[in-house]
Order: C-alpha cells, then sequence, then structure tokens
C-alpha cells in the first residue's frame, strides 16, 4: 500500500483540483468531458479518476502519444475499469471514453 510520501507529485495537484470540482458540482452530475493527457493509468490512478468513470453521464478521452502507447493505456484502463465497462463506455452511443493518437 502506498503511503503518503510514495504518491506521484501530480496526484496532490489533481487531488486539489477534483477536491475543487467536488465542492462546485455534484460529481455524479458532472458534465463535462474530462481530458486525460499524459497519464499512466497506473492502478495507483484508480482512486482519482473512479469517481468520473462510475458515472454514465461522464464523458472521458485519453489521449496517447502514439499507437504503442494506446494499446497500452486500453489494457490499463480495462484494469481500472473492467473490459465489460470499457466496452460499454467505449459503444455508447455518444461514445462516453475515446481514445486518441497524438502521433501517428
Amino acid at each position: 500500500m502506498s503511503s503518503e510520501s510514495e504518491k506521484r507529485p501530480e496526484q496532490g495537484y489533481i487531488q486539489t483540483v477534483l477536491k475543487t470540482i467536488e465542492n462546485t458540482h455534484e460529481v455524479s452530475n458532472y458534465k463535462m468531458p474530462i481530458y486525460v493527457f499524459g497519464h499512466s493509468l497506473d492502478k495507483t490512478d484508480k482512486d482519482i479518476l473512479s469517481r468520473f468513470l462510475g458515472h454514465k453521464a461522464t464523458k472521458i478521452k485519453v489521449y496517447c502519444k502514439d499507437k504503442g502507447s494506446e494499446g497500452e493505456l486500453i489494457a490499463k484502463m480495462i484494469q481500472l475499469i473492467g473490459q465489460d465497462n470499457l466496452v460499454d463506455k467505449v459503444y455508447a452511443n455518444p461514445s462516453k471514453l475515446d481514445f486518441e493518437v497524438i502521433e501517428k
């Protein structure tokens, strides 16, 4: 289990932003898109992203640096939310989870 000192530096900033969002919006009704850029989607990110990933109304766009990292991020997202949930979000109409490659 990670201690506070083992957390990545950006986690503190992200948690501050999320706390601000929580204080100004109902997270369960959060309808603005969430953009994930330069993020590892590691298992330590689950507690940060789960409050958005679990809501059907939230649209999430994950930017990937190339095709190789796209596959890695999709695999990590499956670990975070499960394959069935990922498929449901990707194929929802409109899609609630998109992966976009920056470098082609």
